[in-house]
């Protein structure tokens, strides 16, 4: 029987958000990032859904100037469930950024996307560090 293969990046989706969380804040102090932790209503789920909750909702809501995009963070071994795939492409339809991100690299990958759409828009383009 074939073995499965490792993830070279064993690190739990908590402690890879909160890296990219705290590059964030540190590069862009004057932005907003918060989380959406649903894990906390998972117990009242009617309760929460009630007040606004949202299934497949991103872990990360951000802003660069005026403009909000989504990121869902991973392991390298997690997938989106359905929920997730649904607010993805309702999304996508609406034309908002959002991003699946595994890891630091690929947070400030997305971080970049989103300044060089605003650049699009006629904003400056801007690189991150």
């Amino acid at each position: 029987m074939p073995r499965k293969k490792q993830p070279k990046d064993k690190r739990k989706e908590a402690e890879i958000q909160a890296e990219c969380v705290q590059w964030f804040k540190t590069t862009f102090p004057n932005q907003i990032i918060f989380s959406v932790p649903l894990e906390a209503a998972r117990n009242s789920w009617t309760k929460y859904e009630k007040m606004g909750a949202l299934h497949g909702t991103c872990d990360l809501v951000l802003t660069l100037k005026d403009h909000v995009f989504f990121v869902e963070m991973k392991a390298s071994w997690g997938e989106l469930s359905e929920h997730q795939k649904t607010f993805m492409q309702r999304c996508e339809a609406l034309g908002i950024g959002y991003y699946v991100c595994r890891d630091l690299t690929s947070f400030k990958k997305a971080i970049l996307e989103e300044w060089n759409k605003m650049q699009n828009s006629g904003l400056q383009q801007v690189k991150t560090p």
